[in-house]
Order: C-alpha cells, then structure tokens, then sequence
C-alpha cells in the first residue's frame, strides 16, 4: 500500500498507509477475542467517549484557529481549552459517571498534594447535574 500511496501523495500517503495498515490486524484480533473469549467491545461507551472527545477536540480547533498569537500561547490556549470543554462534555455525554469519579478520587487519593489537584476538576464534575 505504502509503495502505490506514498509516491502518489507523499506525507498525506505515509499518514494514510500509518492509519489502514493497522486495521486487518484489529478486525481479525477483536474476532479471535470474541470467539475465544466470549469478549464483546462495548459500542455504545465507546461512542460516548468518542463524541466527548470530538466535542471537546472542535472546540479546542476553533480557539486555537480564531487566534494569532504565538506558538505557545496558541499551544496553552488549545489545552486549556479541550481540558475544560472535556470536563463538561464526558459527563454530560454520559462518557463518565458518578462511580466512575469516585473510582477515580479512590486511585489518586494515595498520591498526597497531587490527589489535591485532581479532586478539584473531579469535584466539578461530580456536581455537574446531568451525572447519574
């Protein structure tokens, strides 16, 4: 694939060839998995995560895209700006729920000051109402 794609449309080719080269490999393992293991992929979760993350992923393109700032301004602009269109969005999508969070505050809590720092986009979470 690489040598028809690459010669044809040089870095957008490689990209391309990167992304559907892995693609037989997962079908024909997510297959196996199912057959052997009675494994199933959980669809609907997967959406809502994948729907959060664009959400908060437009967001962050158009902040940074309606800016002319320097590099690393644009690069902090972005970042703050998917981090909190995320903290809204996974909740509200139903991407994360109450159980979820508090697994999470569980896994940090041992980690002193920095359990400090994540409780507090958690606890903003955790308030939002859509939360079940």
């Amino acid at each position: 694939m690489s040598l028809v794609l690459v010669p044809s449309m040089r870095i957008v080719g490689l990209i391309l060839t990167t992304i559907i080269a892995g693609k037989p490999s997962l079908a024909i393992g997510i297959y196996w998995i199912r057959r052997k293991y009675n494994v199933k992929i959980d669809i609907d979760s997967s959406m809502r995560i994948l729907t959060a993350s664009a959400i908060a992923a437009t967001a962050s393109f158009l902040a940074v895209n309606l800016t002319a700032y320097a590099d690393w301004i644009e690069l902090t602009i972005g970042t703050l700006t998917f981090a909190a269109t995320y903290l809204l969005a996974a909740p509200t999508t139903g991407a994360i729920n109450k159980s979820d969070i508090n697994n999470l505050k569980t896994i940090f809590s041992g980690l002193g000051a920095i359990s400090k720092l994540i409780n507090i986009p958690l606890n903003f979470m955790e308030k939002l109402p859509n939360l079940t």
